[in-house]
């Protein structure tokens, strides 16, 4: 991941913070997490869940560890990197929760044709979840940007959101979230 243009024009204040988050935050690495294995180590968009740790710890890049920090900044500048951590980590416990790595796996998988098994046992009731929510992707902007198209009243006015229980919307929500970041970044590398 090159983060480096993002992160050029970064003050030298923001950059001594993001240098001590990004110790915080890696010093949380669990014991269970293969030192040795190089690889695990390096930040991905796309981590094998089956080789994270129990608690979902993952190696972040840096514009992401600065997104976070930059999200709990006070009104006098200041950043709040205990709040920002424990948002960071809040964040990484209920994609673990939500299986949201198993999910983004799945739609890896489909998208390659090799197998839509994972994406079937995860999520049984997509194809029903596809027909109720009423959410379009249309494909690129002329500036290569994805677009869709959410239509709320419809959705609500048919009483589509009845289909589901909450937790099952939730479940459903997370998927098309990790396919819409997987589509973001695609537009991302063009």
């Amino acid at each position: 991941l090159d983060n480096m243009k993002c992160l050029s024009s970064i003050s030298t204040d923001d950059a001594i913070a993001l240098e001590q988050f990004r110790e915080t935050y890696n010093a949380r690495c669990p014991s269970d997490m293969p030192k040795n294995d190089e690889e695990l180590l390096i930040p991905t968009w796309y981590p094998n869940y089956k080789d994270l740790p129990s608690c979902g710890w993952r190696p972040l890049d840096d514009l992401t560890l600065y997104r976070f920090l930059c999200a709990d900044r006070n009104k006098n500048g200041k950043f709040q990197q205990d709040i920002s951590l424990d948002r960071l980590l809040q964040t990484i416990n209920y994609r673990r929760e939500q299986k949201a790595d198993e999910i983004l796996e799945a739609i890896l998988l489909k998208e390659q044709q090799q197998s839509d098994a994972l994406l079937v046992k995860l999520l049984p009731n997509l194809e029903k979840y596809k027909r109720v929510r009423i959410r379009v992707f249309t494909g690129r902007d002329y500036s290569n940007q994805p677009v869709l198209f959410e239509r709320l009243g419809e959705f609500i006015s048919l009483g589509n959101y009845s289909q589901f229980t909450i937790e099952e919307w939730v479940k459903y929500y997370v998927w098309d979230l990790e396919r819409h970041f997987v589509e973001m970044r695609k537009c991302a590398a063009d």
